[in-house]
């Protein structure tokens, strides 16, 4: 399913190879190898840290049991009360070292918007990684449920949720819990991506 606010997500997922027409930085080197997959990176709890955020928004040393005690409801209110909450989130501290580790297999960055405000999250998100990991870095946004439809045979998914792993394997799809960035680059040493 397509979310209307990232068009070009449909493409990735016929196939179109976009991704592959970007120019190396440098016209003489040449391309680097490529993984014949696609890398997939979530961007809150891999990338971006959405917990110590919401922790400090709320208040709270733990903004899950803060979200159970009071409810989604209030736990979004309190996040929507910074207009610019997900495009002010800090890096996670060891977030460049697993970009960097990835970044010659142009990683799109697959991300959760919430239901309600997703217009304003989708540029918040994009504004986040074009700041953090480069305005060539593609995003493709969606709602948590919908992140195995843009799985391909073989391709792989950084993920600090397990959510989805069941139905992204059944895709066809691998999928590595994230829980650091130097064991997520161990999983994808394991599985042969790096």
């Amino acid at each position: 399913m397509t979310n209307p606010i990232d068009q070009s997500a449909q493409r990735a997922v016929e196939g179109d190879t976009e991704r592959d027409q970007v120019a190396p930085a440098n016209d003489n080197a040449p391309e680097p190898e490529r993984w014949p997959h696609q890398l997939w990176l979530d961007m809150d709890g891999v990338l971006a840290d959405f917990d110590s955020a919401a922790s400090k928004a709320l208040r709270t040393d733990n903004s899950y049991k803060w979200e159970w005690l009071h409810g989604s409801k209030a736990f979004w209110d309190t996040l929507n009360q910074n207009p610019n909450f997900f495009g002010d989130l800090p890096p996670m501290v060891d977030c460049l070292v697993l970009f960097d580790k990835v970044e010659h297999l142009r990683p799109i960055i697959l991300t959760a918007l919430p239901k309600v405000g997703a217009e304003e999250v989708d540029a918040q998100k994009r504004a986040w990684v074009a700041k953090y990991l480069g305005e060539d870095v593609r995003v493709v946004t969606c709602q948590t449920h919908e992140k195995p439809d843009y799985c391909g045979l073989g391709d792989v998914l950084v993920d600090d949720r397990s959510v989805n792993k069941a139905r992204w394997e059944a895709e066809g799809g691998r999928y590595v819990i994230h829980t650091s960035a130097n064991d997520s680059i161990r999983q994808l040493r394991e599985m042969g991506v790096i």
